[in-house]
């Protein structure tokens, strides 16, 4: 149980760090991209539940899935909040091509790494 726990906190504080960087790059927001940070903020919530699903199966492929899954949205709600902005002019002035693309690559290498440990 303890090892779940510590993966999963250490899963979170990724998420944490990524959402804030990517946060201190956007200059405006609008009610769309609120909502995308919400749903961002529902797989959060969501993440203790299938941690402890983990805890509890391990040795079940369903809740390495439920668990992966949990992430799989995590991403795909960070990326989608990252396209949104950029494709809406949100992004600040000064952000370069390379820190935005920088940021695509970090969310998609994440998550080729977590399903490849899936």
């Amino acid at each position: 149980r303890f090892l779940t726990y510590a993966l999963s906190f250490l899963t979170l504080t990724i998420f944490w760090f990524g959402q804030q960087a990517q946060h201190g790059l956007i200059a405006r927001s609008d009610r769309r991209l609120a909502t995308l940070n919400l749903c961002f903020l529902a797989f959060i919530a969501l993440l203790p539940f299938s941690t402890d699903l983990l805890a509890d199966f391990l040795e079940y492929r369903v809740a390495v899935l439920v668990y992966w899954l949990n992430l799989l949205m995590l991403g795909v709600t960070l990326f989608a909040s990252w396209w949104y902005a950029q494709k809406n002019g949100f992004i600040a002035e000064e952000v370069d091509a390379d820190t935005t693309r920088t940021v695509y690559q970090r969310i998609i290498k994440a998550q080729i790494l977590w399903a490849v440990g899936a």
